[in-house]
């Protein structure tokens, strides 16, 4: 949670908004935000989002709001902006274990009813080409703003050939990213 006296440093730095992710719910933190908007005391723009959210048993899924299915993916939404959460952290993919389209098209669109209507999203941790092409493709229904990260990290198939990896990504997972894709 971001202290009063960070947030005039924070604009000294010439930072005008701040992203903040907390590990539980944002609690206390629009009285913070309705002071700065407010004048009381001069700080960034503040966005807080509480616990991401992931498929049970998913990627650091020991600090993240737990999910199975649409309906639970919706309810840990509403959670979170219950909670004052002005953005929503998902967390889609992890080795093998990743939420279904069903999931993340309920996750998207319970943000959307609720308001927030801005989303990025990466790729980047399916690691194969297949999985890699279903996020950006799943992304590119929702937003322009579409990253492949194919290559942040070589899975556990690829250790001690990190460049039959590398050849992977810049061909057949490149040519397999919907052209919506804009950063690479």
């Amino acid at each position: 949670m971001c202290r009063c006296g960070l947030a005039p440093s924070l604009l000294a730095a010439s930072v005008k908004t701040r992203v903040m992710m907390s590990d539980s719910p944002p609690a206390g933190h629009g009285t913070m935000t309705r002071a700065v908007e407010q004048g009381i005391f001069p700080g960034p723009r503040l966005l807080i989002t509480g616990e991401a959210i992931v498929q049970t048993g998913g990627h650091t899924y020991w600090t993240c709001r737990e999910a199975t299915g649409p309906d639970e993916m919706r309810r840990a939404v509403r959670d979170q902006v219950r909670g004052g959460a002005d953005l929503i952290k998902i967390m889609a993919c992890h080795d093998r274990l990743e939420m279904t389209d069903a999931e993340l098209e309920a996750v998207i669109d319970e943000a959307h009813r609720n308001g927030i209507t801005s989303v990025e999203i990466k790729s980047g941790y399916g690691l194969s080409v297949d999985h890699e092409a279903r996020l950006l493709r799943l992304a590119a229904a929702v937003t322009p703003e579409t990253t492949l990260l194919g290559a942040h990290v070589v899975p556990p198939e690829f250790v001690g050939r990190a460049d039959d990896y590398v050849e992977l990504v810049r061909t057949a997972m490149l040519d397999a990213a919907p052209p919506t894709t804009r950063w690479v």
